[in-house]
C-alpha cells in the first residue's frame, strides 16, 4: 500500500536527551548535517528534521531563544519544532507569548507545530500546517 501523507522527521543535531541527562557528541558540522539530510531525503519531502526548543528558566530569555529558531531556519533544518519549558515555575502569560511569537514569526518555516509544556505534567498540543 502507497501513502502519499505520511512523513519521516530525524533529530539532526549532536545533543540529545537520555534518561540520566545530556549526551554531547562532537560539535555540529551543519554543512554536513544539510547535506546527510539531503542524501537521506532524496527527491522527496517526506523527510522532516525534528528541532526541540527548550526554555529552562530565566537565563533563557525569548532573544535568545528566538535566536535559535531563527539559526535553524536560517541553515534550513527547521520543519518539526517541540517547544518545551522545564522551568519549574513558569509564568504562563508570557509563555503562551513567546509559543505565539515563534508562530507568528516562523510559521512558515513549520510543516508541524509540536508545543508542549512540563508543568507537574505533560501538556501538548499538535497540529498540521501546511506551507
Amino acid at each position: 500500500m502507497y501513502s502519499s501523507g505520511l512523513k519521516f522527521g530525524i533529530y539532526p543535531l549532536s545533543v540529545a536527551g537520555t534518561p540520566t541527562g545530556l549526551a554531547v557528541g562532537p560539535q555540529d558540522n551543519y554543512e554536513q548535517i544539510q547535506l546527510a539530510l539531503k542524501r537521506l531525503r532524496g527527491e522527496s519531502k517526506s523527510l522532516l528534521p525534528r528541532i526541540y526548543l527548550v526554555y529552562t528558566g530565566p537565563a533563557d530569555s525569548e532573544e535568545k531563544l528566538l535566536s535559535i529558531v531563527e539559526k535553524y531556519v536560517r541553515l534550513g533544518l527547521m520543519g518539526d519544532l517541540v517547544v518545551g519549558s522545564l522551568a519549574p515555575n513558569i509564568e504562563m502569560d508570557h509563555w503562551i507569548g513567546l509559543i505565539r511569537k515563534i508562530i507568528r514569526q516562523y510559521g512558515s518555516y513549520l510543516t508541524f507545530r509540536t508545543l508542549s509544556t512540563k508543568i507537574g505534567r505533560i501538556f501538548s498540543f499538535r497540529c498540521r500546517m501546511n506551507p
